[in-house]
């Protein structure tokens, strides 16, 4: 036959009843010699739905009983076993009975872009200084995050060839995940140049530009990172050239505003989408409170709604609570953690786990101090000896919080110049497990 099902014009069948060859056979009768309806041209999932011609009833993948909370897309995924309270209906992949007290543990879809950058989670790490290295990268990788971004890189020390600059990146181009590599600056060209360096040297998939540090050297002295808050048309232009510049998405990262009496994230925020950023990553605290009090999470609610790309959410992550908590109320894409792994990596695994439906990590006393051995090694391979025996001091100081004697081990690392002496120490320290005395 020279016809199919769903076209409107056809031969004339011969018999009442015929037989269609296909994938399937169906029978054909004279109702059929009309023109049938078309297929639908929506589906569980979408926006906007034209009036169903049948009450709570939809073609698609199957049926499904519809509310008019429900005429959006759905933007939760189910995830576990829960119990069932308070019946509701949510469209999806199947019908899930889905109770009140469940509802933190509904999570969005694991996979979510920045540009054509896929990110397999939404635990990203904080730019901080001293940090934020390739070593601890690995270190977090390892732990499962989804996002890391480098620390503060300057554009004019970028484009002026500062070896010690280029020395805090090294061993980034092992690192697995996507890196987000962050300039600051004030110079437009300077910072569309330094880029384009940092592009075509490391093959860098996404570059971030600081308009939230708060620390005088850079948000007075050289009238970058927070202080771009109070220059729009600056920031516009640094934004433009700096995507002219690399053929990478461009993202902003930001604070609530420079204080109490000038928030002007949202209105910020859309300038910088209108300017063409992929993503923008807001700590919900001013430049004037720096780095104490408590963060607005309300500021991220309406960044998010105010604009179309994705917000990272950011300031007072310190638990699994705390990064749903911030999802739920926010709305954000993904949460942003900083001062939480200071020493406690695992804080992503357990994120990670809970999302998952997966037990918590407990760490033990020994877990810290081989974490601490890892991390000295990745220091030992991509920084000199002298650079990862002071690197590995402030972390010690982290990974050993709380834990019985650590002073007296600290000091001791203090006081080391070498790697191999600095492994002894940790080794013997695990062996007399002092804590335990």
């Amino acid at each position: 036959p020279k016809y199919r099902i769903g076209t409107s014009k056809r031969k004339e069948l011969y018999e009442v009843e015929a037989s269609f060859p296909g994938p399937n056979k169906y029978l054909i009768n004279d109702k059929f010699n009309s023109k049938r309806p078309k297929s639908p041209t929506w589906k569980i999932g979408t926006g906007k739905r034209p009036p169903l011609y049948k009450k709570n009833k939809t073609p698609g993948v199957g049926i499904y009983s519809l509310r008019k909370s429900y005429n959006e897309a759905p933007k939760y995924t189910f995830s576990g076993k829960y119990p069932i309270k308070n019946k509701e209906i949510i469209p999806g992949v199947g019908l899930y009975n889905v109770s009140k007290s469940s509802q933190i543990t509904m999570k969005k879809e694991p996979m979510w872009k920045i540009g054509n950058v896929e990110i397999k989670n939404q635990i990203v790490l904080a730019p901080m200084a001293g940090v934020s290295t390739p070593a601890y990268m690995k270190i977090v990788e390892d732990m499962g995050v989804g996002l890391v971004y480098t620390e503060l890189l300057s554009s004019e020390a970028i484009v002026r060839d500062n070896p010690k600059t280029y020395d805090m990146l090294n061993g980034i181009m092992e690192v697995k995940v996507p890196v987000s590599f962050q300039l600051f600056g004030s110079n437009p060209k300077t910072m569309g140049q330094a880029a384009r360096i940092l592009y075509e040297k490391y093959h860098c998939p996404i570059i971030d530009i600081n308009m939230g540090c708060p620390v005088p050297k850079v948000a007075v002295r050289s009238h970058s990172g927070a202080a771009l808050m109070k220059d729009d048309d600056l920031a516009i232009k640094i934004v433009k050239e700096v995507i002219q510049s690399v053929p990478v998405p461009v993202t902003v990262k930001m604070r609530s505003g420079w204080d109490l009496e000038h928030q002007n994230a949202v209105e910020f925020a859309k300038k910088m989408e209108e300017a063409g950023v992929s993503a923008i990553c807001i700590h919900a605290r001013t430049r004037s409170q720096g780095y104490g009090g408590k963060s607005d999470w309300n500021m991220i609610k309406k960044v998010k709604d105010s604009v179309r790309i994705p917000v990272i959410g950011n300031g007072d992550i310190k638990s699994y609570e705390d990064a749903i908590k911030m999802m739920k109320e926010t709305n954000c894409d993904a949460v942003m953690i900083g001062r939480a792994v200071l020493g406690n990596p695992w804080i992503i695994q357990n994120i990670n786990n809970q999302l998952n439906g997966k037990e918590e990590v407990v760490v033990s006393f020994e877990d810290r101090i081989d974490m601490c051995l890892k991390h000295l090694s990745y220091l030992g391979k991509y920084q000199s000896e002298k650079i990862a025996c002071l690197e590995i001091r402030n972390f010690i100081s982290w990974y050993f919080k709380g834990m019985k004697s650590a002073n007296e081990l600290k000091n001791k690392v203090y006081q080391t110049k070498s790697i191999r002496d600095i492994i002894s120490l940790l080794n013997e320290f695990k062996e007399k497990k002092p804590w335990v005395q």
